[in-house]
This record gives C-alpha cells, sequence and structure tokens, in this order.
C-alpha cells in the first residue's frame, strides 16, 4: 500500500502554481469570448489575487481532514 503525505507548499511552488492558474485561467476566458486577449492576464491576475489575498497563506487554501 502506497503512503499518501501532504505538506504545505513552497514559495516556488505556489508561485508555479499561481501563474499556471492565471494563465489558464485568461486562456479560458479569452477562448470563451468575455475577455479581450490584452486584458485577460491582468484580469485574471486580479481575480485571482482576490480569492487568494495572502497568497499561499490564505485561510481555507489547505485542510487538514
Amino acid at each position: 500500500m502506497t503512503t499518501l503525505r501532504l505538506r504545505p507548499m513552497t514559495d516556488t511552488e505556489f508561485a508555479v502554481f499561481r501563474g499556471r492558474v492565471v494563465r489558464d485561467y485568461a486562456t479560458e476566458k479569452v477562448a470563451a469570448g468575455e475577455w479581450a486577449q490584452e486584458r485577460a492576464l491582468p484580469l485574471a491576475e486580479m481575480q485571482t489575487d482576490s480569492l487568494l489575498p495572502d497568497g499561499k497563506g490564505t485561510e481555507g487554501m489547505s485542510k487538514k481532514t
């Protein structure tokens, strides 16, 4: 049986995660015709940061069960 261990993200891991989330969200919004390409990244960054105002330290970002 394989053991699964959870741990908090490092700052570097969170930066990679955030970058991927922002980029993918912007791409989806442009593809859906909701945002213009030239505004997509700043809008995606703004929305992502509003949902995770304290980055990886945002309350509820990870939960131990």
